[in-house]
């Protein structure tokens, strides 16, 4: 079996280990990465079928736990964003001996909409799943739209044409690893389940995300250990990119309480 590659990077004491989400690879982290690397040791992952593993075989969901599980460094921060946000949960309830606290951004247990459960319609999900198999980088092009546009105070020409001419020289994902994640986003549903995690979980959500709405963090709040859930106005799906210093704020702080606990 081909070798399942990530990477390391930064010199900080504490561990952060970043997951991406449907569609995406960890170029989409470039930008965090740098705002963080200083603060921690930041573990990247690529996920089979996409970036630097896309070559390798792709995995259903209760496999790809399994994989991962086997590269979990000491009392990390796990983020996931989106999809990422499904695995970092499970991950959570299977090995939460192995983790310190969890991040999920713009994510859900269950990502389809459903009788008092805010989402997406199958078919929006079908359809986004087509386009990128269809023209991926049309695709790409498109998502950095939304996000440039739902934030027109804090736009930076610049920095937005750099962070989509990353995403657009890398690999597109393998028509496999779209379909075995369009299947993880109509199938796991966790929403039962999430109830059971007992350590610190903190939920990043886009005020104006038509993916994942906002009004599920007022449901997991009532269910949730802990329940912190933080809203970042005019922010779509991918707050860490439109609101890049505030996101990382937050971030920072979040992991300076999670110290100051075990000081306590």
């Amino acid at each position: 079996m081909k070798k399942f590659y990530l990477h390391s990077i930064g010199n900080g004491s504490k561990n952060l280990v970043l997951i991406h989400g449907y569609g995406f690879d960890s170029t989409i982290w470039f930008y965090l990465i740098k705002k963080l690397k200083k603060y921690y040791k930041i573990y990247v992952i690529d996920l089979p079928g996409f970036g630097k593993n896309r070559f390798f075989p792709v995995l259903k969901f209760n496999q790809l736990i399994k994989l991962i599980s086997l590269y979990m460094p000491p009392k990390a921060i796990w983020m996931g964003w989106s999809l990422g946000g499904l695995i970092v949960n499970k991950l959570a309830l299977t090995h939460p001996e192995r983790i310190s606290s969890i991040i999920n951004v713009s994510s859900s247990p269950y990502f389809l909409k459903k009788k008092n459960w805010p989402g997406l319609e199958y078919s929006e999900l079908l359809n986004f799943k087509n386009q990128l198999k269809k023209n991926y980088k049309l695709s790409v092009k498109n998502f950095f739209q939304e996000q440039k546009l739902n934030n027109k105070e804090n736009v930076n020409p610049i920095y937005w044409k750099n962070f989509q001419k990353k995403m657009l020289a890398t690999f597109s994902p393998s028509n496999l690893a779209l379909e075995e994640g369009f299947k993880i986003l109509c199938s796991i549903d966790l929403r039962k389940e999430i109830k059971n995690i007992k350590i610190p979980l903190l939920r990043i959500y886009g005020s104006l995300d038509l993916m994942v709405p906002k009004k599920i963090s007022n449901l997991l709040d009532l269910c949730c250990y802990e329940p912190k859930s933080i809203i970042i106005k005019k922010a779509s799906h991918a707050p860490f990119i439109s609101h890049l210093k505030q996101f990382c704020k937050i971030i920072l702080l979040f992991s300076k309480q999670l110290t100051f606990k075990k000081i306590s």
